[in-house]
């Protein structure tokens, strides 16, 4: 999970979900914040979530919390997980 800027001419975030083994990107919404991929996590079919398994994104506070949230069972390798500093 991450997000991509679009430049200033379009002013905006966009929310990439990609498969972690091929980097295919998977889904792409407008905007970067917790809803949006909540949106995705809660949209998805029960074996599909039941194959999501493992997760990498970046520090951004709002994907971490959607996952938290809306995909508990999801693991995030140490080296993602937030700082309690």
């Amino acid at each position: 999970m991450d997000e991509k800027w679009l430049g200033r001419r379009h002013h905006k975030l966009v929310t990439i979900v990609s498969n972690l083994e091929t980097g295919e990107p998977l889904w792409i919404r407008k905007r970067r914040d917790e809803s949006t991929l909540k949106r995705w996590l809660q949209s998805l079919p029960r074996d599909k979530k039941a194959n999501l398994t493992l997760v990498a994104m970046d520090v951004h506070h709002a994907y971490s919390h959607a996952v938290d949230t809306c995909a508990a069972w999801i693991t995030r390798p140490s080296s993602t997980t937030r700082s309690t500093a």
